[in-house]
């Protein structure tokens, strides 16, 4: 599963707000600890970026954790 981000930078502060698409979560994270996060060489101006789970905590955001469930967990007990 992944999410889709779109940040911007802001002006005033010189810092990122991120939104995670598709939820009201919004934050504010220093530009060059978001394009760390990110992988990216350097912190645009305005972007968009498709995140996995584990980036999305990274940055601040609180999405759900999901289990791999294995065939041994469906198993019916003979």
């Amino acid at each position: 599963m992944s999410y889709q981000i779109r940040y911007c930078l802001d002006p005033q502060t010189r810092l990122s707000v991120v939104n995670l698409i598709g939820t009201r979560q919004q934050l504010v994270i220093n530009p060059l600890a978001l394009s760390r996060i990110l992988g990216s060489t350097r912190p645009a101006v305005l972007g968009s970026w498709t995140v996995t789970p584990a980036q999305a905590v990274d940055i601040g955001f609180i999405v759900p954790i999901q289990m791999e469930a294995s065939a041994h967990d469906f198993a019916i007990p003979a």
